[in-house]
């Protein structure tokens, strides 16, 4: 996508289409003044991840189909907190707890008191990796966020998990468990 289409506005919505709940609003805006909207209803694709399983556009394109934004919609509705509420609040009460309690089972990563870090620590780092990658969520983002750790400084404990043999090699750029 060239500079002047870029995306530089997106807003969601809670919304109902056909009278349900849990569908979500999307309006975006491009730099070069363009605007769309489109109505998505979410699921969830794994314990801490939201997919859109529907969207609705009205008047439909080939160029309009192309232009909905749909990565950065996903993202966004997986990022706010009251969107996620809203989904969850019209998804089956058995589908919302089996979701939360995968998600509760998910190891999580707690920062060392000390500055000694162990064999201990790093299968530590290596179980709530595996974990990030098995809920569907970016494994170094999600432990820099449970351990309330600089990404850099996460990024060197995998790296130092992988050296000691708790983590598979890996290619650049590239989530391997």
């Amino acid at each position: 996508m060239t500079r002047e289409r870029s995306l530089t506005k997106l807003e969601l919505v809670h919304a109902h289409v056909g009278g349900v709940p849990g569908w979500v609003d999307a309006r975006w805006e491009r730099s070069d003044g363009s605007k769309g909207s489109a109505a998505a209803h979410f699921r969830h694709k794994k314990a801490e991840q939201l997919y859109i399983a529907q969207l609705l556009v009205t008047l439909p394109t080939g160029a309009l189909l192309r232009d909905v934004p749909l990565a950065r919609i996903e993202a966004a509705a997986n990022a706010d907190p009251r969107i996620r509420k809203w989904v969850e609040n019209a998804a089956p009460a058995d589908v919302v707890r089996v979701a939360h309690s995968a998600a509760a089972k998910r190891p999580r990563l707690e920062r060392p008191k000390g500055r000694r870090l162990d064999d201990g620590f790093y299968e530590r780092v290596a179980a709530a990796y595996t974990a990030a990658v098995a809920n569907g969520l970016h494994p170094a983002k999600t432990l820099a966020e449970d351990s309330d750790t600089p990404p850099g400084t996460v990024n060197r404990w995998i790296a130092e998990a992988r050296n000691r043999r708790f983590l598979p090699a890996a290619e650049r750029g590239r989530v391997t468990v």
